[in-house]
């Protein structure tokens, strides 16, 4: 509804008369200027307005420029854009260029009209839309209810107009954000699940308005996650580790740790997240310790898990163990160390075998214990463990041994030997035995044996000793007395018993060395040893080292025995052999007997004995000797087999034993030999001759005695020392005889050798050469003669190459030339020649030559049928040559010649790669060195290559174009030809000229198949390519479509077909979305339907149909249709334990679709609650801002074109609200409670109320009402109990609780309370036992006469009796008895107790006359008595 404009027109139309004047005016000046020209529009001038809020939500400041010239006046009118509706209108004088716009409506949309009145009545106009800003949400919370993985968002709608909100949570410890959400204008309430536990988020919420927004942030932590797994385990005696899995989910950890023996509290800490183990150090060991573990997030503590665990107890130290002053007794000892322990565990081993042997425990301040009664000799361990709970701690253990007891059974024998005594006993208890040996004299030293050995040898002992032995038992550190007993060792034999002649040949002394140990004296015995005749004894003291004997026979052995003698011992008997010296022999000669190579020896026997006679021959020039032995009556020996020419020396030895007695030495030569194998040889050179011979004779020297051989005068005579085998004579002639002789010398004698022949070696022959003979096969061979003298030359002739052996020709010893005739042509030759002198030949000279070759003959040249190829042949000539040379020429491109070299037995040739329908010429050569001869020329012409490239193609339905292209220099003319394939018929033929490339056949049949051929001429000849065939071009299927669509998994298709041939149809199916090939199929040329099974569901796929001919295919347009898709499978409608969403899921079956829709219902009021679109690849969606408690149903559905395919329906309830405002009360009634709740109208089928004995957990009632019920008794309940009430909302399945609260019913009030009086001062006071139960009960005792409070007394469980003493005799009392459960207490009626006159009769129950009822009440906090002031109890 517009606004009145009369206040405005008020203002306006004064202003508009005054102008009207002014206006006539400038009419008129217009019109007057518009005679003469078309006057300007001031319409056109632009106000430029802008619009701003300046940061306000409800105002607009706009603002415009101040147009040309000026304006009178501005009027500005804002309307509500798209309506219409005129909301505010104003006006501005001249000079104003803004004006502000308030009370507006945040975030909305407005028009604003300014219109600027000029000068002469006009006016410029402009409209500009502008936005106010939005306002903020209000009342913003975030909660989490509790929940440790969402945070729920709520506000109040903002005022004005918005277009959305925005939603972005971000995490508080890394500023990441989280969530980033876009939610319609009328959503109040938003979910973020899927936090993380115990995290601190920010939540900003902007209200969206076109551009602009409004913001406002909160923040809000998620409930903590308890940590799992919590370990507690010792790191040491005064460490607890403390370990725990998922403590990502608390902000912080916090840990108290405490002592269970003091009960006091170690240690407290605070972790921040991620912590999952800690090290509490410095604790007590052995001391049991309880962990408690919280999590904390913000104002978030969630108790965890608790745990408990001992610390390692130490171990005992000091520990020793020890004799006690009883026999076979030990104690051990320990200090107590720091910490707690139950007790210690004393275990006493035998350590040989580790057998407990006592195993006690003590307490834990022990620190010593004794055992008795223990085995002697033998050792114990003790370990004293300290336990602590399931651990243990044990020292280092300690050993110690008991009192041994000395070995019995004891002796020592020598049993012959001088340096051993065998000492043996009885096995004793203990860890050894204590040993001692020594000479009685002396004392031994100690030595230690194990337990176990009953015997000892003692090896290195001094021989012929008296020795003590002592043996102890040893057990650890304790000794026994020792057991002792003598004995003496055998005496040793004397030491390096010698007997020697001392170069004497009548005496022989002895000699030994006396034996370390002790002796008495020694004896001895000397024997002829040959006869064993005893020739003397000999008995000296123990201080005697040698006796000599005398007068004994030369050259004769004796033996000498000796033994010591050392108390009641005699040592073993030491012996010793030795000869006399012999006597050496007399007139010793040698004599030459004139044999060959013999030599005699001669000499005289001495006096004494004699075993035989040595014979020593030797040279002083020879390495080997003669060495003869005679029998003792020999006196002469005759050396044979000498070598000859030999100096050699003899000496002649008498044998006695070892002993020798050499004579003087002999000495005389043997007669040297002639020299055997004398030769003379050519020597390195043909100057030199080499003499040699073999070494047959001996003797001093040699000399060598050279001749000419013609004249015998001696030329040359040298001397050679002995051993040399050969002389090299140079300065000689080359090519002359001498003759040698050797002389031998030994001694006085001398031998000549046989005589030799030799000859120095000839000079070869100079400038040797051959050539080659023009007129006919023979080379001329020339030569120098050399230096030096010859018999003649020796000329060689050996063809090159051949097997067959070399022609040999001589020349005279003055010839220089020769011809060597009857050779084959072209031939090559190897020429030698030689010097010769006797058998001798000179080096020899070396050349080669060949003769002239022969020409080739019948030479042919042929064409193999080949367009780049010929083959030429021809005879072999007779004779060699070096190779052939073929020259081809080309007669017809004039192209260079062609030349192949050959073999020098090849005999044909073939030219490739020849231009193809050229003429050519060839000309074979034979050639040898730089000679040659030529066979005649002979022409050929190659074949024309076929057309290459030849290609078929289709320009057209009716047209077939053949192309080629031409090979070489090309082809004379072509010729094509044009065949149909199925008839055979030619259907076309042409002749074109050499320039031709290609070729059009036309008005043919189309999708029909020819065959074509193009055939190249040249010359006689001809070449055509192979047969080609090709179709003309098909035309495409008509009128194709699908038959039938909407199945899953096939599509049909058909189509029509149109005039000329065709091989068949191709049909190509893809997918459209993918943009693959889904299907390809094939079909006859009378085929026109087809069926594509196996597709995939939900898919929109595309049709190409192509004829096809050859290679060609002629396509329809494309056609498209779509496969029905598949339902949704395994769908599913969770609750997640909201009260407001649901959430669905569903799996994708096979196959493709465009996405899904979702209808959720409200299954009570069956209208559609929410409806949902999601993408192909989304699988799940919740719905949010549902009604509580409620049912709903969900339809999903397959999309996919124009198909729609639904899943069976599914459903499911929200969470109902848990209730609120839960209250229970007891009313003053001891067995019964009342509970309230606030009911809401909906969001539950009903409720649930359980009732639990608070103590025991065990259920002590339960009962369901309706959705409209909000409270309800429990009756029958005991008294004095405390009880849990859960009241649980129920909707559908699921159940939400309100959590727990207890409350007590009042305690019983005890019955028949009566008071007896048992004498002056003394009353019984008794009742019946009290029902129920409750915390304590309390007596009360109050004199009248005494205003001080009253006394009470405290009563046990179960008491149904007190005794009251020291009462005042004649003084009335007042008892009562009350009982506290929980806060609340009950109390009987009190009760006038008179004490003296009324002596011991029983009470009255009275009290002034009134009867004071039971009373109960809450207890308060530090009350004493519950009399004073009485409350009566609720009816």
């Amino acid at each position: 509804m517009r606004p009145p404009l009369l206040p405005l027109l008020v203002l306006w139309v004064p202003w508009l008369l005054g102008t009207l004047a002014e206006g006539e005016g400038c009419n008129r000046t217009a019109r007057a200027g518009a005679e003469g020209q078309d006057a300007p529009s001031d319409r056109g001038m632009f106000l430029n307005l802008s619009v701003s809020d300046r940061g306000r939500s409800d105002s607009l400041l706009l603002s415009w420029d101040e147009p040309e010239g000026g304006a009178e006046g501005y009027l500005l009118a804002l309307s509500s854009l798209g309506s219409g509706t005129l909301l505010q209108n104003g006006s501005a004088g001249p000079n104003t260029t803004s004006f502000w716009f308030h009370g507006l409506t945040p975030g909305t949309y407005y028009e604003i009209e300014v219109t600027a009145t000029l000068a002469c009545m006009d006016t410029a106009r402009e409209t500009v839309t502008a936005q106010t800003s939005p306002s903020p949400v209000r009342n913003l919370s975030l909660s989490s209810s509790g929940s440790r993985a969402a945070l729920h968002a709520s506000w109040e709608h903002a005022s004005g107009q918005r277009d959305g909100y925005h939603l972005a949570l971000y995490h508080g410890d890394s500023q990441t954000l989280v969530r980033n959400v876009s939610v319609l204008p009328n959503a109040s309430t938003f979910l973020f699940d899927g936090l993380l536990a115990g995290s601190e988020y920010a939540l900003k919420v902007s209200t969206l308005a076109g551009p602009s927004q409004a913001s406002t942030s909160i923040h809000q932590w998620t409930a903590p996650s308890i940590p799992t797994q919590l370990r507690l385990s010792p790191g040491s005696s005064t460490s607890l580790l403390a370990s725990w899995a998922d403590a990502g989910g608390a902000a912080w950890l916090h840990l108290v740790l405490r002592n269970l023996l003091t009960q006091t509290v170690t240690k407290t800490l605070s972790a921040k997240r991620g912590l999952t183990s800690y090290t509490f150090q410095h604790l007590h060991p052995g001391t049991q310790y309880w962990l408690g573990l919280s999590a904390v997030a913000g104002p978030y503590t969630v108790e965890g898990p608790n745990a408990t665990a001992w610390t390692y107890p130490l171990s005992p130290t000091n520990v020793t163990l020890s004799n006690a002053e009883e026999q076979s007794s030990l104690q051990a000892h320990w200090s107590t160390p720091v910490g707690e322990r139950d007790f210690y565990l004393v275990t006493l081993r035998e350590a040989e075998d580790s057998t407990p042997a006592r195993n006690i425990s003590v307490g834990g301040d022990s620190s010593h214990v004794t055992f008795h009664g223990l085995s002697p000799g033998k050792q114990y361990s003790v370990q004293v463990t300290a336990v602590a709970g399931p651990y243990r701690a044990s020292a280092h253990s300690a050993a110690a041994w008991t009192q041994p007891l000395a070995p019995s059974g004891v002796s020592l024998s020598s049993q012959g030997s001088p340096y051993s005594l065998l000492a043996s006993w009885e096995e004793a208890m203990g860890e050894g035995y204590l040993l001692a040996l020594g000479p009685v004299e002396h004392p031994g030293e100690n030595s230690s044996l194990l337990r176990g050995v009953t015997n000892f040898t003692y090896e290195g002992l001094r021989p012929g000793t008296l020795y003590t032995f002592e043996v102890s038992t040893v057990a650890g550190p304790y000794t026994s007395a020792p057991r002792r007993i003598t004995n003496w060792t055998h005496p040793l034999p004397p030491e390096q018993l010698t007997l020697s002649n001392r170069g004497h040949s009548t005496s022989l002394q002895a000699s030994w060395r006396a034996a370390p140990a002790g002796n008495t004296g020694y004896t001895g015995t000397l024997r002829e040893t040959k006869s064993q005749e005893q020739v003397g004894n000999v008995s000296v003291g123990n201080n005697w080292t040698n006796v000599t004997f005398e007068d004994l026979v030369p050259g004769r052995q004796y033996t000498l025995e000796m033994a010591a003698l050392a108390g009641p011992y005699r040592s073993s008997v030491r012996s010793a052999t030795e000869w006399t010296y012999p006597l050496a022999p007399s007139g010793v000669t040698l004599t030459n007997t004139r044999r060959p190579l013999g030599l005699s020896a001669f000499w005289d026997k001495a006096a004494g004995d004699v075993d035989q006679f040595h014979l020593q021959l030797y040279s002083k020039s020879h390495p080997m000797q003669r060495n003869i032995s005679v029998g003792p009556n020999t006196h002469n020996f005759t050396f044979l087999g000498l070598s000859p020419g030999v100096q050699y020396f003899l000496k002649v030895t008498v044998l006695a034993g070892p002993y020798r007695s050499s004579s003087h030495f002999a000495t005389e030569w043997t007669y040297p030999l002639s020299l055997a194998n004398v030769s003379a040889q050519p020597g390195r050179s043909p100057q030199e001759l080499h003499v040699s011979w073999v070494e047959s004779g001996g003797g001093r020297d040699h000399l060598v005695q050279l001749s000419v051989a013609e004249s015998l005068s001696i030329i040359r005579n040298v001397s050679v020392p002995r051993g040399v085998t050969h002389l090299d004579l140079e300065g000689l002639v080359p090519g002359s005889r001498y003759r040698v002789e050797i002389i031998s010398q030994a001694g006085p004698h001398r031998t000549s050798s046989q005589t030799a022949i030799g000859y120095t070696v000839p000079l070869p022959p100079l400038s040797l050469s051959a050539s080659p003979v023009s007129t006919s096969w023979a080379l001329a061979v020339h030569w120098e003669t050399p230096p030096g003298q010859r018999d003649g030359y020796l000329l060689s002739v050996h063809e090159e190459g051949s097997s067959s052996p070399a022609r040999n020709l001589e020349a005279g010893k003055d010839s220089t030339n020769i011809t060597l005739g009857r050779l084959a042509p072209g031939t090559c030759y190897l020429v030698g020649i030689w010097a010769v002198a006797g058998p001798y030949r000179s080096l020899p000279r070396n050349t080669s030559g060949c003769t002239v070759p022969a020409a080739p003959t019948n030479l042919s040249l042929t064409n193999p049928g080949s367009s780049s190829e010929l083959h030429a042949w021809w005879n072999k000539p007779p004779g060699r040559r070096d190779h052939y040379r073929a020259v081809l020429y080309s007669l017809t491109t004039r192209s260079r010649e062609r030349v192949q070299t050959l073999s020098q037995d090849a005999q044909n040739v073939t030219w490739t790669h020849l231009e193809a329908g050229s003429k050519f010429a060839v000309q074979v050569f034979a050639v040898k060195g730089f000679f040659e001869a030529s066979s005649t020329n002979v022409t050929q012409w190659t074949y024309p290559l076929a057309p290459a490239n030849f290609t078929l193609s289709s320009p057209s339905a009716s047209a077939l174009r053949a192309s080629w292209a031409a090979t070489g220099h090309g082809a004379e003319g072509y010729v094509v030809e044009l065949h149909d394939t199925a008839s055979s018929s030619r259907a076309g033929h042409t002749v074109l000229a050499g320039d031709a490339r290609s070729h059009t056949f036309k008005n043919l049949n189309p999708g029909t198949r020819y065959s074509v051929a193009v055939r190249a001429t040249a010359g006689p000849y001809h070449t055509s390519t192979p047969n080609l065939t090709h179709c003309t071009r098909p035309l495409p299927p008509v009128s194709v479509h699908f038959l039938s669509m909407g199945h899953p998994d096939r599509l049909s298709a058909s189509w029509g077909a149109v005039a000329g041939g065709r091989d068949g149809y191709t049909l190509t199916l893809y997918h459209t979305r993918l943009g693959t090939v889904a299907a390809t199929a094939s079909a006859g040329r009378d085929t026109h339907n087809f069926t594509f099974t196996g597709l995939a569901p939900g898919c929109q796929y595309s049709l190409e149909a192509s004829a096809t001919a050859g290679p060609y295919q002629a396509a329809a347009p494309n056609i498209s249709g779509w496969t029905r898709p598949l339902p949704p499978a395994a769908v599913r409608l969770l609750s997640t334990g909201h009260p407001d969403r649901l959430s669905a899921s569903w799996e994708a079956a096979a196959g493709e679709r465009d996405g899904y829709t979702l209808t959720l219902h409200h299954a009570r009021l069956g209208a559609v609650a929410a409806t949902a679109s999601a993408g192909r690849d989304t699988h799940n969606f919740t719905f949010t801002g549902l009604a509580t408690g409620s049912k709903y149903v969900l339809e999903v559905v397959s999309v996919a074109g124009p198909y729609r395919t639904p899943a069976g329906n599914v459903s499911n309830w929200t969470y109902p609200l848990a209730p609120q405002n839960v209250y229970m009360t007891n009313q003053g009634y001891p067995n019964r409670l009342s509970v309230s709740w606030r009911a809401e109208p909906h969001g539950q089928d009903g409720y649930r109320l359980l009732l639990y004995h608070s103590g025991s957990g065990i259920l002590a009632a339960n009962t369901s009402v309706g959705k409209g019920t909000s409270k309800f008794t429990f009756s029958g309940l005991a008294p004095g109990h405390k009880y849990l009430l859960e009241v649980v909302s129920m909707a559908g399945p699921y159940a939400a609780s309100a959590e727990n609260i207890s409350d007590w019913t009042i305690p019983s009030v005890p019955k028949n309370l009566s008071a007896v009086a048992e004498g002056n001062n003394t009353m019984l006071i008794s009742w019946d036992s009290v029902p129920g139960q409750q915390d304590d009960c309390q007596l009360w005792l109050r004199d009248p006469r005494n205003g001080s409070l009253p006394s009470r007394h405290t009563l046990a469980k179960g008491q149904v009796q007190h005794l009251l003493q020291g009462l005042v005799p004649g003084r009335n009392y007042s008892i009562s008895l009350s009982c506290v459960a929980g806060p609340y207490w009950s109390s009987t009626k009190l009760l006038a107790v008179p004490m003296g006159g009324y002596g011991s009769r029983r009470a009255e129950k009275c009290l002034g006359g009134l009867e004071a009822e039971s009373a109960v009440g809450v207890q308060q906090q530090g009350a004493s008595f519950p009399g004073g002031r009485y409350r009566r109890a609720a009816r």
